[in-house]
């Protein structure tokens, strides 16, 4: 990392889980997402946060070019591997679903893709989500059992 301003807050990325979901807190599909990636984590690798809460202004701050404020867009942070990460829309989804361990088959068909290609697909239907599944008026909170895994 060249940027003087990144490296700075690089150092307080450490002190976030490994892997982290950024999804729209009061999008009803988006919370769908979540319920049932909390159900097939059975490792428990994933941890979540709503785009609108502090986590997410911490990860766009290190990563500004990359990671817009644009609550159209899923999020997938990762440091498990070394160097601080992050992926947007159809490859976030696909590296999320690898770390919860998800359907594989499709997944290794899906990678073959670009991304430029599957987000052609991605994009239209993030743009109509409310209209067509709604929005809740508050974001979604955590049950006691899944608090540990939630951050904001």
């Amino acid at each position: 990392m060249s940027d003087p301003a990144v490296a700075t807050v690089l150092p307080a990325l450490d002190a976030l889980p490994e892997r982290i979901v950024f999804f729209d807190g009061v999008c009803v599909v988006c919370n769908a997402s979540v319920d049932w990636l909390l159900r097939r984590d059975t490792s428990q690798r994933l941890h979540f946060a709503p785009l609108q809460g502090a986590a997410a202004a911490q990860v766009r701050a290190a990563f500004p070019a990359r990671f817009s404020f644009d609550i159209d867009t899923i999020a997938y942070f990762d440091r498990s591997g070394g160097a601080p990460r992050l992926e947007l829309r159809s490859r976030a989804i696909l590296d999320i679903l690898d770390a919860a361990e998800g359907p594989r088959a499709w997944r290794q068909v899906l990678r073959l893709v670009p991304a430029a290609l599957l987000d052609l697909g991605y994009r239209p239907f993030a743009a109509l989500r409310y209209r067509l599944f709604g929005k809740r008026e508050t974001c979604r909170v955590p049950t006691p059992a899944e608090r540990s895994r939630f951050l904001d």
